[in-house]
């Protein structure tokens, strides 16, 4: 009587597309948190901030991004006919997001 463990005999590389997108975007994912993570300190002192204050900027960050992930997700998977066009105009809009603020920060050089 032989028991099967659920291994397939498959090889580890053979994966579908779907898990290599989700791993290439894990990856992009921590390359983004290590890239953040060491300006923490020059953070906390040009904004005068403790570090638990920076922390906390930190993980609105992780929290901006885990959320930003889900609705990306949720938005691809209806797949509507013109999802570059709505990519497109979601990014211009969003680029034109800081102009309409009250207090735009003015760029020095």
């Amino acid at each position: 009587m032989s028991h099967q463990t659920g291994r397939s005999g498959g090889s580890l590389l053979r994966q579908p597309r779907a898990v290599w997108a989700v791993a290439f975007a894990c990856v992009i994912s921590f390359m983004g948190i290590g890239l953040v993570d060491p300006i923490l300190p020059a953070l906390s002192s040009q904004l005068h901030a403790t570090p638990s204050q920076v922390s906390l900027l930190f993980t609105s960050y992780l929290l901006v991004t885990a959320v930003a992930m889900l609705l990306t997700n949720w938005v691809s998977s209806r797949k509507p006919d013109d999802l570059p066009a709505f990519n497109r105009e979601l990014i211009a809009a969003l680029a034109r997001a800081p102009e309409l603020s009250a207090n735009p920060m003015p760029i020095t050089e």
